[in-house]
């Protein structure tokens, strides 16, 4: 738990070691003994490189020997269930990502997008089929994920996904029809 100085945990005890003197809370890394920086740090910015764009059946490389594909992608009536989510016209995007590389990597932070033919971003729902990445897929081995998309019929011919595991490697994209 951080703590801030002149605060108070839960249990009513002082703050703990790693609160600056100046009231910003720090954390240290036990594995690489290295501080984190405080809010008042200014973090310079690090842009993210794009792949060069693919069919939506060809597969996309990450340049690391991690690919990823677009496995299946289908229209259907999506049915509201998140906070805001409209029920109505969606597609389904089935991904398959593959570990080429000699060591696992993490699936947590996968990010998936999809713009429409105007290159309008379209609403992620989180009703079935959607399936988004988690875990770990290990190294020589693949995982699948679905996600789902509200987007028009009118709107559909080209889509340009993207997708991405971590910010060490490009994004790749994605563009075609949806049948």
């Amino acid at each position: 738990m951080l703590m801030i100085a002149g605060c108070t945990s839960h249990d009513g005890s002082s703050p703990a070691k790693g609160t600056a003197s100046n009231g910003q809370t720090s954390a240290t890394n036990s594995a690489t003994g290295q501080q984190s920086g405080s809010i008042n740090k200014t973090v310079p910015a690090k842009s993210v490189a794009r792949a060069r764009p693919v069919a939506t059946g060809a597969t996309a490389s990450f340049g690391n020997r991690v690919t990823a594909r677009i496995s299946k992608l289908r229209n259907f009536n999506a049915v509201g269930q998140g906070v805001g989510e409209i029920s109505g016209p969606a597609v389904a995007v089935s991904f398959v990502i593959t570990n080429g590389s000699s060591g696992p990597i993490d699936l947590g932070s996968v990010t998936a997008n999809l713009d429409d033919a105007a290159g309008i971003p379209s609403v992620s729902m989180i009703g079935k089929p959607a399936d988004p990445f988690r875990g770990v897929v290990a190294a020589g081995k693949s995982s699948t994920a679905t996600y789902v998309f509200a987007l028009s019929k009118s709107h559909r011919n080209p889509v340009t996904i993207s997708l991405s595991y971590t910010t060490e490697a490009p994004v790749v994209l994605f563009v075609g029809n949806v049948q």
